[in-house]
């Protein structure tokens, strides 16, 4: 486990991803700004807690990190793409998105999801 929660950083180093047996990473309250493409590397990373964080988008690439079982994004006000890729991890079970951030799940999604939290979310909607 790698905890950063209140450390402020504005970025994760570029080569986080040699951290291959790293299982869980917390990134709480960091302001962070962007995820490094190398993230995806962490193909062992069950939990991605990135609460209060800055960035707009997530990696193409993010399917790569097969293991993932739980991802929070809450009160990233700026997350705006979740790239479709996403929603190919089987092994997810609990999302947490940010507080109005709706969501468009693809067919099958929620077949495996047990817990979707999305606070204040106006519509949720199976494409």
């Amino acid at each position: 486990m790698l905890s950063l929660t209140y450390t402020r950083l504005p970025a994760l180093p570029f080569n986080i991803g040699k951290l291959v047996n790293l299982n869980i990473l917390q990134v709480d309250l960091c302001r962070l700004e962007e995820l490094p493409e190398s993230i995806t590397q962490l193909t062992n990373l069950t939990q991605l807690l990135a609460s209060d964080c800055k960035f707009a988008s997530l990696s193409a690439n993010i399917s790569d990190m097969h293991a993932l079982e739980v991802v929070t994004f809450l009160t990233n006000g700026d997350i705006m793409v979740i790239p479709p890729s996403f929603f190919s991890l089987t092994r997810l079970r609990k999302l947490h998105l940010p507080y109005r951030y709706c969501l468009v799940t693809p067919p099958g999604f929620n077949e495996y999801v047990v817990a979707l939290q999305a606070s204040g979310c106006e519509y949720l909607q199976h494409s």
